[in-house]
């Protein structure tokens, strides 16, 4: 059984900034791969969930409604996909005026670039998936699947086409 949610990212930086040092490097390293591939343009701290899981704060990722865009689509979100890292030593909000304050410094902002850990090298095991990459096989797999979906929800047809997953490809291309 999947560990129970805790409530969202955006949520647990609200509350206390620090929070962020508890968020493991390994889940913002694999959730920034995932979403350069996919070129996610909606990355924010509403969409991370934290799971504690044996007494560590999981991230799991929500909500890839803006993952494989056209390049229309990519050229207006990718101004979101900046940040700089926030002031994890900054005091908790202590009134609702504050929070909201708070709240409000992360809108419009990508989560995993407000983390410390994003300013960290990519470790080892990172590297090595990185290197494992096969930009082809990756758009040989994604059409194949996109295919399948396409056949059991007809209704979803062309939301993803050739040239949303090209992007994918020349992303994994620049990645590697």
């Amino acid at each position: 059984a999947a560990a129970p949610n805790e409530g969202s990212l955006l949520d647990k930086l609200t509350d206390d900034p620090a929070f962020a040092k508890q968020v493991k490097k390994e889940d913002v390293q694999k959730v920034a791969m995932m979403d350069f591939l996919t070129l996610q343009g909606d990355r924010n701290a509403g969409n991370l969930l934290i799971q504690d899981v044996n007494g560590e704060k999981r991230m799991v990722p929500i909500d890839g409604g803006f993952a494989f865009p056209s390049k229309e689509l990519f050229g207006m979100a990718s101004s979101g996909m900046a940040g700089q890292p926030m002031d994890v030593n900054a005091p908790p909000p202590t009134n609702d005026q504050e929070r909201t304050k708070a709240k409000g410094n992360f809108e419009g902002k990508n989560a995993l670039m407000l983390l410390p850990q994003s300013e960290e090298k990519f470790s080892e095991e990172m590297l090595k998936s990185i290197d494992a990459l096969d930009p082809n096989e990756l758009v040989k797999g994604l059409k194949k699947s996109n295919a399948e979906i396409a056949a059991a929800a007809p209704e979803v047809d062309g939301l993803v086409g050739d040239e949303n997953i090209e992007n994918v490809r020349r992303s994994a291309l620049f990645l590697k």
